[in-house]
């Protein structure tokens, strides 16, 4: 239990330092767990988009740029969402490509017209089977990921990154009050 005697550190000062940023961060992440995956993911862009505006347009008046700040958030904010859907199915083309290419050895008797080349077809083929696999299946794995990663958080911000325990045990409760929840139906994806 040492390192709850170090939380008090990380809040010194009038801002918050980086092990209060990661405590504050390791809690979100364990308390909204993937349920709010998407959110996690677009308010830092929003956020960006929006200082970002500011930042460029620091001479306007203050009703323009707070007008643009909110079209940099919104438009930062989908695009994010936006590139982290197609960033999944191009993991999805390229795994897929990839696994066929190295599972070709085991189907290669089945194609003994083709010799011990792939015919040229077979990376599309698995392509096309990653593109449709793997998103949900990335989907699923967040709902695990997620949790590890506010418990791995939570371990740095105590100062018990080599702590197993600091990280799964708040992970698996995470983890386990999100199932809990979606099996309630309190969730919808």
């Amino acid at each position: 239990m040492e390192g709850l005697t170090d939380i008090g550190t990380c809040f010194s000062g009038s801002l918050p330092s980086v092990r209060g940023l990661t405590l504050i961060g390791g809690v979100v992440l364990l308390l909204a767990g993937s349920r709010h995956y998407r959110v996690a993911l677009v308010v830092p862009a929003a956020v960006l988009g929006a200082l970002l505006v500011n930042t460029v347009l620091v001479d306007s008046p203050q009703g323009i740029r707070f007008a643009a700040a909110a079209g940099g958030a919104l438009g930062a904010g989908v695009l994010a969402g936006l590139l982290e859907r197609v960033a999944v199915a191009l993991a999805g083309l390229m795994l897929g490509g990839g696994l066929a290419l190295v599972a070709w050895p085991m189907f290669a008797p089945f194609f003994a017209a083709s010799g011990p080349n792939w015919p040229w077809w077979w990376p599309m083929a698995g392509s096309v089977l990653g593109l449709l696999v793997f998103p949900p299946l990335y989907d699923l794995a967040v709902r695990v990921v997620v949790p590890l990663l506010g418990g791995i958080a939570l371990s740095a911000a105590v100062g018990q990154p080599g702590d197993l325990t600091w990280v799964l045990a708040p992970a698996a409760a995470s983890f386990v009050l999100d199932m809990a929840l979606r099996s309630r139906g309190d969730d919808e994806d």
